[in-house]
């Protein structure tokens, strides 16, 4: 791709996500989208960049022409330079400090306390903003994929014999192998260890379940007090996932096809035979929308589908052709503190 070419490309997604873009220009982008995989990947890169740059308005301190030549080389690595505008400037400036496409970042920093020289540990919080997802390297080469609305803190570097980092939400996590350094992943109410292995985990405040899924190698799952002590759950196996349900302290281990659980890292959501409650409880979490659903023949009601990319709106659409449901959205309320309620989706049986 010409570097002419790539500005105006880059023109005619802004102005799509704008909704400034004509129903023409829109067709004709959305076929060159559909042209190839790298076009697809290449819009969804600057789609990234344009949502996070909206969230984050102050990035000060940090050295914006460096950050956006960074971030064009993993764009475009071809080319040394685009023209872009503003917007593209101060998103570069905030995503790569040092990942890319995560919603927010500041810096904090934890010293030993010890009275001689010891290494300062710096600490990274990333924030990756609903309706969307990260990928990063951690300094041990572990690959992590951040889902919707989930937090990560991690150090810039890992010392002693254990590698600890916080999460709050959903991630898939692809541990670099270190028999004597364990990885583990730290939550509010669970703590998963490992050592060189693939899992999904999801543990997110207003959900009662905590899950965890193995992919391969071997983990170890606790739960945590609040007292911040550990006790040991179980060993999960290969294809095995795990249920912890914090109200009652039970625990559920199913085996069979775990994709499912994280195919939202390759931009899917996959349903195999689920109920409804699970489908629109991963809806809600994903987009960031309150879902509620009323009916009881529909909590038992199951589900099979694959969706790519599409938007909540369109999957409604398709939930309602292929189920026996309809579903409408309820305005958003003011609080007494002036602020608003989540955006709401009734879904109901069609009688």
């Amino acid at each position: 791709m010409e570097t002419y070419e790539q500005d105006i490309i880059i023109e005619q997604i802004v102005a799509y996500l704008d909704g400034q873009a004509s129903s023409e220009e829109a067709s004709t982008l959305k076929a060159w989208i559909a042209q190839s995989e790298q076009h697809r990947k290449y819009f969804t890169q600057i789609r990234n960049i344009y949502e996070m740059s909206g969230r984050q308005r102050n990035a000060s301190g940090i050295d914006t022409d460096s950050a956006l030549q960074k971030t064009l080389r993993r764009i475009a690595p071809r080319k040394k330079t685009f023209r872009l505008g503003v917007w593209l400037q101060r998103a570069a400036a905030i995503l790569f400090i040092p990942l890319l496409a995560a919603s927010f970042y500041f810096h904090t920093q934890d010293r030993q306390s010890t009275v001689n020289t010891d290494p300062v540990v710096n600490y990274y919080e990333m924030q990756v903003s609903t309706g969307s997802h990260s990928s990063f390297t951690l300094p041990d080469s572990t690959r992590i994929w951040l889902n919707s609305g989930s937090k990560i803190r991690y150090p810039d570097r890992f010392t002693g014999k254990e590698r600890n980092i916080y999460i709050e939400g959903e991630a898939y996590i692809e541990v670099a192998s270190s028999e004597k350094h364990p990885f583990t992943v730290n939550t509010q109410t669970i703590q998963v260890c490992a050592t060189g292995t693939k899992f999904h985990i999801a543990d997110f405040i207003d959900n009662p379940v905590k899950e965890v899924s193995l992919i391969s190698g071997k983990v170890a799952v606790s739960k945590m007090d609040e007292s911040n002590n550990s006790t040991h759950l179980l060993d999960l196996k290969p294809g095995q996932h795990v249920e912890y349900v914090i109200t009652d302290h039970s625990t559920r281990v199913t085996e069979g096809d775990l994709y499912k659980y994280y195919a939202w890292k390759d931009n899917k959501m996959v349903f195999r035979n689920d109920l409804m409650t699970d489908v629109v409880k991963r809806l809600s979490n994903l987009y960031g929308v309150e879902i509620e659903l009323r009916g009881e023949e529909l909590k038992t009601y199951r589900y099979r589908a694959t969706f790519e990319d599409e938007s909540l709106d369109e999957i409604l659409k398709l939930l309602k052709l292929s189920a026996p449901i309809n579903y409408r959205e309820e305005k958003r309320k003011q609080q007494a503190d002036g602020s608003f309620t989540r955006p709401k989706i009734v879904i109901y049986p069609i009688r």
